[in-house]
């Protein structure tokens, strides 16, 4: 996993405005400066990190799904960026986890990298992006400039609608998944009423507002409501935001049409986490992608 980019110093472009700097085995500068003003952390965890996450119990394989850290918690003077190499190792561990098959020597799929506020740009638009030869998004980049955002739990759909999962209305998945955190049998009245809040015809603060219904949906909102997650929702969270995932793209057919142009790709939402980020592959939508929209591709773009 210690693959270190090489002594020296080189510059890489990876976009209009950003840039790594490789310096003697580390990044130095190793943060990307987006278009829209914002910015996406690329480190990798620091020799003292990775000490205080073993001495957690953290194994490789938790580490290799935290490969991006915060800048904020990096040391200063001596950043571990990812070689080439090390990224690789990110993906496959992915495609497995996401059950891709993966064969010794094989060349990458395409990959596509995302979040809420990713930047408008081709791909590959940062190292961690990769067109695989005979690929092509050309048609999707044309038709959805916006694609990265689109596929990030936080959008809002273009039609005005919103979808149905389990009965109930919501305006985006990040609104049904908070509010499954809360509607499960023997709930207490506080808790029932905290997952109300989520649907569309609620009348709360962050019934049509992603980014509110995040902060309502964590601890701090759920103190306040005096609302409680039910104890078994991490362990099903994976499943229950694929199923909501699913029900949202079904019910919209421009994110169906935008989805259906990212195939093959292999979709790594980034998720920014403190001390680390993660990247969570999107494995539900893949599927449902590959088997109901585009039922010729093959997995791993092989």
């Amino acid at each position: 996993m210690e693959r270190l980019a090489r002594a020296g110093t080189m510059h890489h472009a990876c976009g209009p405005r950003a840039k790594m700097v490789f310096a003697f085995g580390h990044f130095t500068a190793a943060k990307f400066d987006l278009s829209d003003g914002t910015s996406l952390p690329t480190f990798l965890p620091s020799e003292g990190q990775k000490r205080a996450l073993e001495s957690k119990g953290d194994t490789t394989s938790h580490m290799l799904e935290r490969m991006s850290v915060n800048p904020a918690m990096a040391p200063k003077k001596a950043r571990t960026g990812p070689s080439k190499e090390d990224w690789e190792d990110v993906i496959t561990h992915h495609m497995r986890t996401a059950g891709w098959p993966v064969r010794p020597g094989a060349p990458l799929p395409s990959v596509i990298v995302f979040y809420s506020r990713s930047a408008l740009g081709r791909i590959p638009f940062t190292p961690y992006e990769h067109v695989a030869p005979g690929d092509s998004f050309d048609a999707l980049y044309a038709k959805f400039p916006d694609f990265r955002r689109m596929l990030s739990n936080f959008h809002e759909p273009r039609d005005g609608l919103p979808f149905q999962w389990r009965g109930r209305s919501y305006w985006t998945v990040e609104h049904a998944w908070h509010a499954s955190k809360f509607r499960y049998p023997g709930a207490d009245a506080a808790t029932k009423a905290h997952a109300v809040t989520f649907e569309v015809d609620s009348g709360s603060a962050w019934a049509s507002d992603p980014a509110a219904a995040k902060r309502a949906g964590g601890k701090g909102g759920s103190l306040k409501a005096r609302a409680r997650m039910f104890d078994d929702w991490p362990r099903q969270s994976g499943e229950l935001t694929g199923d909501i995932q699913v029900a949202f793209y079904r019910a919209h057919a421009a994110e169906r049409d935008m989805l259906r142009l990212t195939a093959p790709a292999f979709l790594l939402h980034l998720v920014s986490r403190k001390p680390a980020s993660a990247y969570v592959p999107w494995t539900a939508v893949m599927t449902y992608r590959d088997t109901e929209l585009v039922p010729h591709t093959q997995l791993g773009g092989g």
